[in-house]
């Protein structure tokens, strides 16, 4: 919430998708107490996201391009050439 409420400019990474990809399957039917791996304990915090939480994650660019200082900013790296 910090970096949402700040106005941070942020890049999306595994970290963030793993937190939507647990939300979601935590809150479809017959997800709680399932052998799935986002049921695990581990998990339980992503419940206390708020919807404004979920946008901001869902929204996360890939990618940040900051012009002024000719810099790219990404969550783990580029290869060139790769898409």
């Amino acid at each position: 919430a910090y970096a949402r409420e700040s106005g941070f400019a942020c890049v999306r990474g595994n970290h963030d998708d793993a937190a939507l990809f647990a939300h979601e399957a935590r809150t479809e039917a017959g997800a709680r107490g399932s052998d799935s791996k986002y049921s695990e304990l581990k998990y339980a915090w992503v419940d206390a996201l708020g919807e404004a939480d979920l946008s901001f994650l869902r929204e996360l660019p890939h990618t940040l391009r900051l012009e002024r200082e000719e810099v790219l900013v990404v969550h783990a790296g580029v290869v060139p050439g790769v898409p």
